[in-house]
């Protein structure tokens, strides 16, 4: 008889952090979760997103998305539908610490980008009805 093993996971092992480079949200406006006021809190993405310090954004974007990863050679692609947010988190070591799912050191092999729909993006969904967003990854060798 054949016997199963876990399955393998649904998204690829985890890029290099720092090294990485998210594309798509250049020119995209997004609320910075981590910022000291309101006032702050809104801004607009100056080209592709690197991870250096702690990071928690919701960008309003439906676009695809991209993350690229030297350390492994590949790209990852994010393609979605009905999901008009992008989130992109990364504790780094300022929070990582209280979290209990993920050792203090884990954070450099970290990079987070969800796709939903968050705030004011957020759907309504009545009795009976029924809602779906669709996220498609891809993952292209960009070595030789």
């Amino acid at each position: 008889p054949a016997r199963g093993g876990p399955p393998p996971p649904p998204y690829p092992p985890p890029p290099d952090a720092p090294a990485s480079r998210i594309g798509g949200l250049a020119g995209v406006s997004y609320s910075d979760n981590l910022a000291r006021s309101p006032q702050e809190a809104l801004r607009v993405q100056d080209g592709d997103v690197t991870i250096s310090g702690p990071v928690d954004r919701i960008y309003d974007s439906a676009e695809p998305i991209t993350v690229t990863d030297p350390g492994r050679q590949r790209t990852i692609g994010i393609d979605k539908r009905n999901a008009p947010s992008t989130i992109v988190w990364n504790p780094w070591s300022t929070y990582s610490a209280p979290l209990p799912d993920m050792a203090d050191d884990e954070f450099p092999a970290m990079v987070c980008v969800e796709s939903g729909a968050v705030r004011e993006h957020a759907p309504t969904i009545a009795p009976g009805a029924s809602w779906s967003m669709q996220v498609t990854l891809s993952v292209e060798s960009t070595g030789v």
